[in-house]
């Protein structure tokens, strides 16, 4: 009696045209399919890094899979001699190539849809699935979905490295609909795509514009109009005063709750920007504390951070605000202006990495002296404040491409929430 009233309160949840299977409500007309059902599985083989541009024949490593190649490959970043390609496996379109190999559970199985018809290969740690019953393209959105994805976290095998089989991806179950619907939702998030590359190109176009911009405006060989005098080239340690900061305890609930005070950590600060999201501490953390509290306008270091591996973390407090032991703050004299100086240390910040790092720690850091005697040319303040001007409004025209690109991006998701579960349909 008791399974009975389960069984009908079950049906009742199940909204009309839906039915209830292994991997959740899906159209009464989709299918449940096991990807080892839709065809056959091979690996890819060959191709090392430095072969990867030894001719001219796309080719598509495992890593790539990861950090360039989305749902579809579209363009391709490898290219391979004739002799390297006799060694590799040729991938026909249709092909869908998993990476075998990734770094966490959450991410490995990346796949993406080869849908060209020129010749081309898969190097090693990729598995590719050959198949011809389904469309390719909503093959690759449907095996990176959220649902699938769980699935595939869920087989794969290792911890420092981890691994998926051909065997582990044959029981992977998609929902599938009719062919034709298929082709319907992979051409609508195929139209999204596109909307995003259109943006990510002129995003690309704009931080080109912007590199020449720096390159002509941050040395005396290009001249604003109305602007003259003499550069002068002064250290960092010349252009005002530094301070560093301090982290209040954090089993001082009075320091940190209710808190007013914006508090920058080393993991706030970016190229250019801090993050609007800052914790905050009270008067008293301040006052009983090495916190310290800098002005607007100051310039702040980070100092100590793996980050620093990749580029150097320095910016422009917009506000008041206190910072930690691991940031140091530049507070400017009149004759600097500080939106020109991080541009300048932003432009040339793998020189300034390289002349100020320290060597042989355990994380990266940068050694106080050195960045004091790091020098920059500055021109009168007047054609400073000039300069700063027109770079930002370069920076806000980025920023602008950055949130429509992010926004499509929104929309792209929640349409693939919604078309590959058959909640939203189309004609």
């Amino acid at each position: 009696m008791v399974a009975a009233a389960v069984t009908e309160a079950t049906k009742d949840a199940v909204p009309r045209g839906f039915k209830q299977t292994e991997i959740g409500l899906i159209p009464e007309d989709w299918e449940v399919v096991a990807l080892g059902d839709l065809g056959h599985f091979l690996k890819g083989a060959g191709i090392r890094r430095d072969q990867s541009s030894s001719g001219d024949i796309p080719c598509v490593r495992y890593g790539e899979l990861y950090t360039f190649h989305q749902e579809v490959i579209a363009n391709y970043q490898s290219f391979i001699s004739p002799c390297i390609a006799s060694g590799s496996t040729k991938i026909l379109r249709g092909d869908i190539l998993f990476a075998a190999s990734g770094e966490t559970k959450t991410e490995i199985g990346k796949c993406s849809a080869f849908v060209d018809e020129f010749e081309a290969y898969a190097g090693g740690d990729i598995v590719i699935l050959r198949q011809s019953a389904a469309s390719p393209i909503f093959m690759g959105y449907v095996l990176n979905s959220p649902s699938v994805v769980r699935q595939k976290s869920a087989k794969g095998q290792g911890d420092a490295v981890v691994h998926i089989s051909s065997s582990a991806l044959s029981t992977v179950q998609i929902p599938l609909p009719p062919l034709a619907e298929q082709e319907a939702i992979a051409g609508a998030l195929s139209d999204a795509d596109g909307a995003i590359r259109a943006v990510e190109r002129a995003l690309a176009k704009q931080r080109a514009v912007k590199q020449a911009a720096l390159h002509a405006l941050l040395t005396p060989t290009t001249r604003l109009p109305g602007f003259s005098g003499d550069w002068e080239t002064k250290t960092l340690g010349e252009l005002g005063s530094w301070f560093g900061g301090g982290t209040p305890s954090m089993a001082r609930a009075d320091y940190w709750e209710q808190g007013t005070i914006e508090w920058v950590s080393s993991a706030d600060v970016r190229s250019g920007t801090i993050s609007p999201e800052l914790r905050k501490i009270t008067a008293s953390a301040l006052g009983e504390s090495s916190a310290r509290l800098v002005p607007s306008g100051s310039i702040l270091f980070v100092m100590r951070s793996g980050i620093l591996r990749r580029f150097l973390p320095v910016a422009v407090t917009p506000r008041e605000m206190a910072i930690n032991q691991d940031i140091k703050a530049l507070i400017l004299s009149e004759f600097a202006h500080p939106e020109f100086v991080v541009q300048a240390i932003i432009w040339r910040g793998d020189d300034v990495i390289a002349s100020c790092m320290k060597s042989g720690t355990t994380v990266e850091s940068i050694e106080l002296g050195w960045l004091k005697a790091y020098e920059i040319s500055l021109p009168p303040l007047p054609e400073q404040r000039a300069i700063a001007a027109v770079l930002s409004d370069m920076d806000a025209a980025i920023a602008a491409l950055e949130a429509r690109r992010d926004k499509l991006k929104a929309v792209k998701q929640g349409m693939m929430q919604t078309l590959l579960t058959g909640k939203v349909r189309l004609e």
